[in-house]
């Protein structure tokens, strides 16, 4: 059963269920198809309608929060960066700003 699966038995039996799917839609017609869209705009609709206040509101936050990690992310692509390099620790001495300790002056400076 489900519950005594080890990671990879889920992950074969997950690809296995996609790829059943991905044959289904592939042989079938388009009342089949149109049926399939219906059935699940509907499903959609009903957990909309079940949701409350504080669950819609986490799921449009959620929504907004990878919507804007995507437009970054595109962004940077479209600037030839890496995304991750903006997060990255300096390297070859980048970007690092040295300062000068005052130290007190002794009678040997003098």
């Amino acid at each position: 059963s489900r519950e005594n699966e080890v990671p990879y038995q889920r992950e074969l039996r997950l690809t296995l269920e996609r790829e059943k799917k991905c044959e289904k839609r592939a042989i079938e017609t388009v009342e089949e198809r149109e049926v399939r869209l219906i059935c699940n705009r509907n499903r959609k609709c009903q957990k909309v309608v079940l949701e409350t206040d504080e669950q819609r509101e986490k799921r449009l936050n959620d929504h907004r929060k990878r919507r804007h990690q995507l437009r970054t992310i595109i962004e940077h692509q479209n600037q030839n960066v890496d995304p991750q390099q903006q997060f990255s620790k300096p390297q070859n001495n980048e970007n690092i700003i040295t300062t000068h300790i005052n130290l007190p002056i002794t009678a040997a400076d003098i």
